[in-house]
């Protein structure tokens, strides 16, 4: 990082917000996710480029697991006809969304939900870490960071919550619930049934394996809900679990693909990218 970005991550970290994509994203003070922004521009530039092309104008995009914004705020700068619903539990994070959401211009098309994504509704416990590594946060102590313990936390299903706004059109979907996505998956297969949405997620071993999960499962759940699962890492399809094993040791950054064409285009339109996502900030 050169000075100029170290300078501004010393600033920005310390008055608690950045300016971003046309708004402000508030974070705890020093938060680790600032120096990836303040290093790079742009918070996971590569992921986001194709979530924006799986993202359909007049729809809905699903933000599972949001932190404070960074994922949610560029598809509302990019599409002023496409709907948000972010979900962020964590006590670490959710009043630093809230405080984005308020100072954004899209409220009218923003909505946030503090609730854990999973398998069903209710209360559950919560692994809490140091305010400043909350995209840490989950529903299992996952140990790659330290715990502070754990809290009680509201959780929803996305069927649940996608039927509550009266089953829209949902596009796309990012997970990434710190090993819970096949929980998140499977409360959400009615929303997946009638939507064939794109689902981003993160498939890490030091995540999952806290679940009961194995490398496999993904596959099989790829399979069993008419999907090919593919690595972001070099777009190539996987569908053997020796070469999963293979993509994860060099990326966790995996895309349910659907293979009907419902959303109206094919996987290579998708992931061909039509264009960068211009710098702010």
């Amino acid at each position: 990082m050169n000075l100029r970005k170290s300078i501004k991550k010393l600033v920005y970290g310390r008055a608690g917000y950045l300016p971003y994509m046309g708004t402000r994203i508030y974070f705890p003070p020093n938060a680790f996710i600032l120096e990836e922004v303040c290093a790079h521009g742009i918070y996971e530039e590569h992921i986001l480029q194709h979530i924006r092309d799986a993202v359909v104008p007049g729809t809905w995009y699903f933000d599972a697991g949001a932190n404070t914004g960074f994922l949610s705020v560029p598809i509302l700068r990019i599409f002023p006809d496409v709907k948000v619903l972010s979900f962020e539990p964590s006590p670490n994070t959710k009043a630093y969304l809230q405080r984005t959401w308020r100072a954004s211009p899209w409220q009218d098309r923003w909505t946030i939900v503090n609730k854990a994504v999973g398998d069903h509704s209710g209360e559950v416990e919560f692994s809490v870490s140091d305010s400043t590594l909350g995209g840490y946060d989950g529903l299992k102590d996952t140990k790659r960071v330290a715990s502070r313990g754990k809290e009680i936390v509201p959780m929803a299903t996305l069927d649940e919550e996608w039927r509550t706004l009266g089953r829209p059109r949902v596009s796309c979907i990012k997970m990434d619930v710190e090993g819970a996505e096949m929980l998140a998956l499977n409360g959400a297969r009615e929303l997946i049934g009638a939507n064939h949405p794109w689902i981003f997620l993160e498939w890490y071993k030091e995540n999952f394996q806290w679940f009961g999960n194995e490398a496999k499962d993904l596959l099989d759940a790829a399979d069993e809900l008419g999907y090919e699962l593919v690595s972001l890492r070099n777009l190539s399809v996987i569908r053997s679990t020796p070469v999963l094993t293979m993509q994860m040791r060099v990326t966790s950054a995996f895309v349910l693909a659907p293979r009907d064409p419902a959303p109206a285009f094919e996987l290579q339109d998708a992931m061909a990218g039509a264009g960068r996502v211009g710098r702010k900030g």
